[in-house]
C-alpha cells in the first residue's frame, strides 16, 4: 500500500558542559510533495509528544529532481528580432567620401604629410 515518508526534526537546547541536552520538542515534515516538486518550504508546529508547544519551525528541502521524475515546465515565448540598419548621416557620408578620395589618390603629392617640404 501507500505510505507517507516523514522527516522528524528534534529541537534541542544545549545546556552546558556537564549537563545533558534538553529536548524542547519534535516536528514532522511530510515529504509527499517531493514526488513532483524539487523545492518545498513549510512552517511546521513543534510538538512535545502530542501536545503543542506553541513554537513553529520553518523547514526548506531542496533536491535536484523530483522523486517521481523530472519536473518539466513548458513555456512559449514570442521573440522580436531587430536587424541593424546602416546609419547614414551627412557627416558620415562626407567622411566616407573623403576616405574614398584619399584611397584613390594614394602616392600623389597631395597625400604627403603636412611637415614635408617639396622642391
Amino acid at each position: 500500500g501507500d505510505f507517507i515518508v516523514c522527516v522528524c526534526v528534534c529541537v534541542c537546547v544545549c545546556r552546558g558542559l556537564f549537563k545533558g541536552d534538553k529536548v524542547l520538542g519534535n516536528a514532522q515534515l511530510k515529504l509527499d510533495s517531493l514526488e513532483n516538486q524539487c523545492d518545498i518550504r513549510q512552517i511546521i508546529e513543534v510538538l512535545d509528544g502530542r501536545k503543542a508547544t506553541g513554537g513553529k519551525l520553518e523547514v526548506r528541502v531542496k533536491i535536484r529532481e523530483p522523486l517521481g521524475g523530472a519536473q518539466l515546465q513548458i513555456t512559449t515565448e514570442k521573440w522580436l528580432v531587430l536587424d541593424p540598419l546602416p546609419i547614414t548621416t551627412p557627416d558620415r557620408e562626407r567622411e566616407q567620401q573623403v576616405r574614398r578620395e584619399r584611397d584613390e589618390g594614394r602616392g600623389r603629392e597631395r597625400d604627403l604629410p603636412f611637415w614635408s617640404v617639396q622642391d
